[in-house]
C-alpha cells in the first residue's frame, strides 16, 4: 500500500489528456459566442481611436513568470542534489561489493539449497565483508548477497540458512526493482512530506 502511495505521485507526472465535459449544448455555445461578438462591435460612426485600450498588466505577468522560474530553478537544484547523493551511495555500495571477499563453500552450499527451494533460477553470489553489520542485497541486474564476516561466521548453520533465505527472498520478490519507485518519487518530490513518509514506511515494511 505504501508502494502504491509513492507510485501515485509518479503517475501524476504522466501526460494525461484532459477529458472534455460538455455542460452546455453546442448550439447554445455558438449563440453565446455570436452575442458576445455583436456586443463587442462598436457603434457606427464611432471612431476606433476613441475607444480607450485597457492597460496590459505587464508587471503582474512578469512577476508570475519570475515566480515560476524561481520555483523551477529551486526544484532543479533539489533534484540535482538528490541525484548527487544517489550517485554517492551507488559508488559506495559498488566499492563495498568490490572490496568484499567470496563466502565459504559451506555458506555457498546453503545459499544454493535455499535458492532451489524458493524457486530462484540463479543463485546470487554470496560474499562477506567487514564493512557491513547486517546482511544486504546489492545490485538489481546481478544481485549479490553481502554478509558481515565476523557475525555471520558466529551463527549456527540454521541461523545462517535463515539469514540467507531472508536475503534471497528479496531477490525472489524483486524488491530492489520495486524499491526504485519509492526512491524515484522521493527524489523527484523531495519537498513533499507525504512522499518521504511513503518511502520511509515502505522501506520499513
Amino acid at each position: 500500500l505504501w508502494w502504491c502511495a509513492a507510485a501515485n505521485f509518479l503517475l501524476a507526472l504522466a501526460c494525461i489528456p484532459p477529458i472534455e465535459l460538455r455542460i452546455l449544448p453546442a448550439a447554445q455555445q455558438r449563440v453565446s459566442a455570436v452575442a458576445s461578438a455583436e456586443h463587442s462591435v462598436p457603434e457606427v460612426g464611432t471612431s476606433s481611436a476613441s475607444v480607450p485600450a485597457e492597460p496590459h498588466p505587464r508587471g503582474a505577468s512578469a512577476s508570475a513568470i519570475d515566480w515560476r522560474s524561481m520555483l523551477l530553478g529551486l526544484w532543479v537544484c533539489g533534484v540535482a542534489a538528490m541525484l548527487v547523493e544517489g550517485v554517492r551511495r551507488w559508488r559506495f555500495t559498488t566499492g563495498l561489493v568490490a572490496r568484499s571477499e567470496p563466502a565459504s563453500e559451506e555458506a555457498t552450499r546453503i545459499a544454493t539449497e535455499v535458492a532451489a527451494t524458493i524457486g530462484l533460477r540463479r543463485t546470487p553470489s554470496i560474499r562477506v565483508s567487514e564493512e557491513v553489520s547486517t546482511p544486504l542485497v546489492a545490485g538489481a541486474r546481478r544481485p549479490v548477497v553481502v554478509v558481515p564476516a565476523d557475525r555471520f561466521a558466529a551463527l549456527s548453520a540454521d541461523e545462517q540458512r535463515m539469514a540467507l533465505c531472508h536475503e534471497l527472498a528479496h531477490v525472489k520478490r524483486a524488491d530492489l526493482w520495486l524499491g526504485c519507485v519509492p526512491a524515484l518519487a522521493e527524489r523527484v518530490f523531495f519537498f513533499h512530506p507525504l512522499v518521504r513518509l511513503a518511502a520511509r514506511e515502505y522501506a520499513l515494511c
